[in-house]
C-alpha cells in the first residue's frame, strides 16, 4: 500500500464537500482509471434516470477496477466527476454525503474535481467518475 499525505490547509478556504485539497503519494504505484459509468457486467445501463442508483454502479464499477489492480478506496488519490445537469448535481451531493462517509470512515478524502456538464457519451448516462490511485 502506498504512503499518502493529505491536505487540508488551514490557510486556503475549507473544502465545501468530501474532498480534500491535494493527495501526497510517497511511495507505491500510481493507476489511473479511465471514466466509470453505470453499466453493469451484462453491459446494461443501470438506474436510468436515476443518480443515485448510477452513481452506486459507477462506485462498483470502481471498486472492481481498483480491486483488480490491488488496491482499494483507500487508495483513491483523486477523483473528477462528471454529472450531467444542475438537478442531478444536486442528487448528487446528497448521495455523495451519504456514501463518502462510510467508504471514508476515517474522514480523509481523496482530491476532487465535479463538473456540471451537458451530456455523457450516452444520453442514459448521468454519472461518470474517473479516478487515479496509488496502491
Amino acid at each position: 500500500m502506498a504512503e499518502l499525505e493529505y491536505f487540508v490547509p488551514e490557510d486556503v478556504p475549507a473544502p465545501r464537500a468530501t474532498y480534500s485539497h491535494a493527495v501526497r503519494i510517497s511511495s507505491g504505484t500510481h493507476i489511473v482509471l479511465a471514466g466509470q459509468v453505470p453499466i453493469d457486467e451484462q453491459g446494461r445501463v443501470v438506474g436510468v434516470g436515476d443518480i443515485e442508483a448510477q452513481t452506486r454502479q459507477v462506485l462498483r464499477n470502481i471498486e472492481g477496477v481498483l480491486r483488480s489492480a490491488g488496491g482499494t478506496f483507500a487508495d483513491v488519490v483523486k477523483y473528477t466527476i462528471y454529472v450531467v445537469g444542475r438537478e442531478n448535481a444536486a442528487r448528487f451531493r446528497g448521495v455523495r454525503a451519504q456514501l463518502w462517509p462510510k467508504i471514508y470512515p476515517d474522514g480523509r478524502y481523496p482530491a476532487s474535481t465535479f463538473l456540471v456538464i451537458d451530456q455523457l457519451a450516452s444520453e442514459e448516462f448521468l454519472v461518470e467518475i474517473e479516478a487515479s490511485a496509488a496502491v
